[in-house]
């Protein structure tokens, strides 16, 4: 096989270097500790009759069986803020493989599409509910470049999580079930990821690559040890033994595509604050509100 590295080389440099400037990420970065400033805040008619030319889909990541709550406040926001009703939520099996639910999620994404008169996407996509996006992009890469003005990957471990390596290490998916023991926590391991991402990048076609140039965005996040949520304590003091910042469950240099520089920007949040559940989440539901307009006004910004 044909490895990324070699394939970058032939392919030149140029793809991937670029990318966005500094300036993006304090963007985004300013604009969230602006927005945290209100509990509530409506945005501008103008912004509000953009933001509804676009159907919003949240897809969420691993465990979100757990959490009913996921996505309640940044909907909140999408609806009284944004003023817009335009939105599905996506929820893919935790059990199964990025590459199972990226299957069916791109016959999800196509009847969005089709069902809602082909107004283009806009995806946030959590955790490994990126993973499975990514790999939408890699199978169907001519109706992802047609349908997707945005996807936007939170938190996303393109490279795995040390915290699925270590609950997994002693788990065969074939013959064991549970909580941790699944093909859904194995396809998150470290080597797992980073043999599947070296493989998407090295069969990637051009267009494919275009396609993460410009409609793929990431927001990284980390967040010290001693403030992370409580469901997030042991897997936050785990990763903390790499002496790296992470957000609970994620290392941050594992949140990007290496090679690529699509930051929006790296916030202060662990894993569960900015999207999930309220309820498992130490964050008030003002803080997924202003995460919610920042990242929408940035969006309209970089669409400008």
């Amino acid at each position: 096989m044909m490895s990324f590295f070699i394939k970058k080389t032939i392919l030149g440099l140029t793809v991937f270097t670029l990318g966005l400037s500094s300036q993006s990420r304090a963007d985004l970065e300013s604009k969230f500790k602006y927005e945290l400033q209100f509990e509530k805040r409506v945005l501008s008619v103008a912004s509000q009759k953009v933001v509804n030319q676009y159907h919003v889909v949240f897809i969420a990541g691993i465990m979100n069986e757990m959490a009913p709550g996921y996505f309640h406040d940044n909907i909140n926001s999408l609806k009284l803020e944004l003023g817009s009703k335009n939105y599905s939520v996506i929820r893919p099996q935790t059990t199964h493989s990025v590459e199972e639910n990226g299957l069916n999620l791109s016959k999800q994404l196509r009847n969005i599409y089709e069902k809602n008169k082909k107004k283009p996407l806009i995806i946030i996509a959590h955790s490994k509910g990126g993973l499975e996006v990514l790999d939408v992009l890699f199978r169907d890469s001519v109706f992802f470049n047609d349908a997707v003005t945005w996807a936007v990957f939170v938190q996303t471990p393109f490279m795995g999580s040390p915290v699925a390596d270590f609950f997994f290490k002693k788990c065969d998916p074939k013959i064991s079930k549970g909580l941790y023991c699944n093909a859904g926590y194995h396809s998150i391991m470290t080597d797992v990821s980073a043999m599947r991402l070296d493989h998407q990048l090295s069969f990637a076609t051009q267009s494919a690559f275009d396609l993460l140039h410009n409609k793929v965005r990431l927001v990284r996040a980390s967040k010290d040890v001693k403030d992370v949520s409580l469901l997030l304590k042991f897997s936050a003091e785990l990763l903390a033994k790499q002496n790296e910042p992470n957000d609970g469950m994620v290392l941050l240099r594992d949140q990007i595509i290496p090679g690529f520089n699509l930051d929006l920007g790296v916030l202060e949040s662990d894993h569960f604050n900015l999207l999930t559940d309220p309820f498992i989440s130490n964050q008030k539901p003002k803080f997924r509100r202003a995460f919610t307009r920042a990242l929408f006004s940035e969006l309209l910004h970089l669409s400008d």
